[in-house]
């Protein structure tokens, strides 16, 4: 712009910085059955009461809720469920009733409001309402187990027809009316189902094509550390495999199946497919059970919602580059093992990449291993996928700026931002020190010559050096003199 003469000049100021955004880390994504909830629908989780609140809380032969409660009880802070059923979800199998009347005129009318649980389940059976019908109002109230929970004073058809939901009930207009008749007593909820019977491990693997079971996950951006709790099968650990490894941004945590000697484990980890993406645990542990007959009933639990808490506590407390392992992990809701590991039985396990769970001396239990199915550390690879998840979050601002000097170079705004951020992790111990390049962020003319960005392709290279971990640990005695 041309300033000779004097005047006002108006131009466009261009930002002199990019705000960020934080990314979650080590923030788990459960599948398996519940008692209640949306199927196939992932949602997210900030505390066990939560949980019940959502989801119902525990049920036999399912771990999910167990799981839930087992992360929370490590460590875990936020968490994403998905419940899975064998109910058809155009078919679903709700308790409902539909017997609440209307008259007009005098005269008997027709059905007009359906009452159902909002989500399938047997939970709906215990739910029930009464309607109390005044010369122009009635009184609707709703009942779970035979306890009032709530009343609706002075409702009038006109609250009705616009569709009256609870949290524990939905109410539905099927016609028009003046005013529904009275109920003699409570009038209960019937046929609900928990869709666990005849549920095959197709239903837990889901369909990508309508976002089912896994890939509920796939609305959810970011890290998230997926589980099936219990869901122990060859087919089920490598679609669990498949699904993160073809994200790049996820991390399978495998339970073991149960009931393997340590030999029998090793037999079964050479069928399943290897990925850095995922790691597996072994064994099972065991629990104080809430819902267990008996004096004090215990439970054989699947391993993952424990260890889910476990990287969410690590991450907290020592940051992303720390391996989730080691005497900082000391289960809680853990009472004992299925099969208490010696160093011998170890000696097979770890070089074959399956994470033991042990009873240490002075410890309690602990995670005693730190391998992805393929040998690699579990925490580099939780380290990588965060930096690539934020790294993801924070540069969308970048497509469609035009590739010039502003975010080009050592000083230009991609550079700036990056460094910004890989210096806070250098900070927190996350890379080598000692390296003569800790870490790297470069977008320059030399990474984005003229015939690339003339093709409008803009190339950020970031790398780093990272730590070794002192995994075995040799102690030399000798005599001074």
């Amino acid at each position: 712009m041309n300033q000779l003469h004097p005047g006002v000049y108006v131009v466009d100021s261009l930002p002199k910085d990019v705000p960020t955004r934080p990314v979650g880390a080590a923030i788990p994504g459960f599948v398996g059955i519940a008692e209640k909830g949306p199927i196939n629908t992932a949602t997210y989780i900030t505390s066990w009461a939560h949980f019940v609140r959502e989801f119902g809380s525990f049920l036999k032969d399912a771990y999910l809720a167990y799981a839930v409660r087992s992360y929370f009880a490590n460590g875990g802070t936020v968490c994403w469920v998905t419940r899975v059923s064998a109910i058809d979800e155009q078919k679903k199998i709700v308790a409902k009733t539909a017997t609440a009347t209307a008259t007009d005129g005098g005269e008997p009318g027709v059905v007009v409001l359906e009452f159902a649980a909002p989500t399938p389940g047997t939970w709906g059976n215990d739910l029930g309402y009464s309607i109390t019908a005044q010369e122009t109002t009635y009184t609707l109230t709703l009942y779970e187990n035979g306890i009032k929970i709530a009343d609706y004073l002075n409702c009038t058809p006109a609250t009705a027809e616009s569709k009256v939901v609870d949290a524990l009930i939905k109410i539905t207009v099927k016609d028009k009316v003046t005013m529904p008749a009275a109920t003699e007593g409570i009038v209960k909820l019937t046929g609900g189902s928990n869709g666990d019977e005849g549920i095959t491990d197709n239903d837990f693997i889901g369909d990508p094509a309508i976002h089912s079971g896994l890939y509920a996950f796939d609305a959810i951006k970011g890290a998230v550390n997926i589980s099936i709790p219990g869901g122990t099968t060859v087919s089920i650990h490598n679609a669990i495999t498949s699904y993160v490894g073809n994200d790049g941004f996820r991390f399978g945590i495998l339970d073991a199946p149960m009931g393997k000697t340590p030999t029998e484990m090793a037999q079964y980890k050479a069928t399943i497919n290897s990925s850095k993406y995922a790691a597996i645990y072994y064994p099972w542990i065991t629990a104080l059970d809430p819902i267990g007959e008996g004096k004090t009933p215990t439970i054989l639990l699947p391993p993952s919602g424990h260890i889910a808490g476990v990287y969410s506590k690590i991450n907290a407390t020592r940051g992303i580059a720390k391996a989730p392992a080691g005497v900082e992990t000391a289960l809680g809701n853990a009472i004992g093992l299925e099969w208490y590991i010696t160093d011998a039985e170890q000696d097979i396990l770890d070089p074959i990449s399956v994470n033991c769970i042990r009873l240490l001396d002075n410890e309690g239990i602990v995670v005693w291993g730190n391998n992805c199915l393929d040998g690699t550390q579990i925490n580099h690879q939780l380290l990588q996928i965060y930096i690539k998840t934020w790294f993801d979050a924070n540069f969308k601002w970048v497509v469609f700026e035009p590739i010039d000097d502003r975010i080009l170079g050592p000083s230009g705004l991609v550079t700036m931002t990056g460094n910004a951020f890989m210096s806070r992790l250098l900070a927190e111990g996350a890379f080598d020190e000692a390296a003569p390049m800790p870490f790297f962020v470069q977008c320059d003319r030399e990474n984005n010559p003229k015939e690339q960005t003339d093709n409008n392709h803009l190339q950020i290279d970031v790398g780093y050096a990272r730590k070794g971990l002192a995994k075995m640990v040799t102690i030399s005695i000798g005599i001074t003199r």
